[in-house]
């Protein structure tokens, strides 16, 4: 235990007992030394709340070695971060064990994660198919939701005949469970439906079927991957606060990259605190896809409060245009390629694993390398142990906060 670590980026729950500040707030942690932590300033349903210097706290987060909670205080505050510094226990190993003691029966939570871009066209669909199953070859259970309610159209790339969808779910003639299907490579998907009207028209009663299916499936499976629509519906805006990360898929493109810096803006004017990683896809060389990691690096960084970190880049192949016409997998069909080596390793930076793609240099000699070295935001990736949330209770944050929001709107 003498090698824990809080990696920048957790998600932070805090509760407070002091005065006139008794609430449970979100923050995400920016850094940490042998003494203290530095959070992102708290906020409740997208509302920042001041916690003065002095104020008593408990402090509750997910490390790769639990769940872990203890009592703190807010001994300090960086107005150039809009942040707060928070003590540790000075016996922080004793505090974790006794911790992680009291969980021990707790088992690993579900991972959302929001998989989005700006435009339509960036291949969003297809990363997200060849990474829901670079995923399961490592042994994760993971089931990809499409959740582009008007132009569902995972199952056609799959080329899947589902008999049920999300539709049937909406109407309540199924569950979430009795419409997912097999998909390949150990992959389950659940199918959406086309023409379907915005979540933001569906009736409270609708939106629980959906969270009362999400909240039955986490129990089994390490990752559900949303796939939306491209760009960002008022709803689907605030989708992504919720979900432990949101990956954006763009392309070398200048449409592409300047609809991703308008997707960016939103995103961080309304939420400030989010957790994003970039996958640059349909790239003709890794300098391409350096260079728009760095361009997208070099905007975000303006902004101390978010996560950002890139998963890698995949570049422009042909195989993958043949799989798609052949409605299948290019991770399966084509599994010594070049587009799916670096799957894998956008994969391998997902896990926390270190980056790594196969090249032959001119001698016919085979390597591997980083393909991104220098950005900033991939110096060291994988070197520690990823952020693996456990189960608090039977339902998940993601999942009631979900509710929260569709309860609100």
């Amino acid at each position: 235990m003498d090698n824990i670590k809080f990696l920048p980026g957790q998600l932070v729950e805090i509760t407070t007992n002091s005065g006139n500040v008794c609430d449970i707030y979100e923050s995400k942690l920016l850094s940490m030394d042998q003494n203290y932590l530095e959070i992102t300033q708290p906020s409740k349903s997208g509302v920042f709340s001041t916690i003065p210097t002095g104020y008593n706290l408990s402090l509750k987060t997910n490390t790769p070695y639990g769940l872990i909670q203890f009592n703190s205080k807010v001994v300090g505050k960086n107005p150039e971060n809009n942040s707060l510094f928070i003590s540790l226990p000075q016996d922080l190993t004793n505090a974790i064990n006794t911790t992680i003691g009291s969980n021990a029966m707790m088992k690993k939570a579900c991972k959302f994660v929001t998989i989005t871009s700006g435009k339509g066209g960036t291949g969003k669909s297809c990363f997200a198919i060849n990474f829901a199953i670079s995923l399961a070859k490592r042994n994760k259970k993971v089931v990809l939701l499409d959740a582009d309610l008007g132009m569902a159209n995972i199952d056609v790339l799959l080329k899947l005949s589902p008999v049920y969808n999300l539709t049937d779910v909406i109407r309540g003639a199924k569950t979430l469970e009795e419409v997912i299907i097999d998909g390949p490579g150990d992959i389950k998907v659940i199918p959406g439906g086309n023409g379907l009207f915005e979540l933001s028209n569906l009736s409270p009663q609708q939106i629980q079927k959906i969270t009362e299916g999400l909240t039955a499936l986490e129990k089994d499976f390490d990752y559900i991957l949303i796939d939306t629509s491209a760009g960002l519906s008022p709803v689907l805006n605030d989708l992504v606060i919720y979900t432990h990360e949101t990956i954006l898929v763009t392309t070398p493109e200048p449409h592409a990259i300047s609809d991703t810096f308008s997707i960016l803006k939103v995103l961080i004017s309304r939420h400030h605190c989010l957790n994003l990683k970039l996958v640059v896809n349909k790239c003709e060389s890794p300098q391409e896809g350096e260079s728009v990691t760095k361009r997208i690096s070099g905007v975000i960084g303006r902004f101390p409060n978010c996560t950002f970190s890139s998963l890698g880049y995949i570049p422009e192949s042909i195989l993958v245009s043949k799989s798609v016409k052949n409605q299948s997998s290019f991770l399966i069909t084509y599994p010594e390629s070049d587009v799916a080596e670096c799957i894998e390793s956008v994969v391998d930076v997902e896990l926390g694993e270190p980056r790594k793609v196969k090249v032959i240099d001119k001698n016919q000699n085979e390597k591997v390398i980083n393909p991104f070295p220098g950005v900033p935001g991939t110096e060291n990736q994988g070197a520690e142990k990823p952020f693996l949330p456990v189960r608090e209770n039977s339902s998940s944050t993601f999942v009631s906060r979900l509710k929260d929001l569709f309860n609100k709107a």
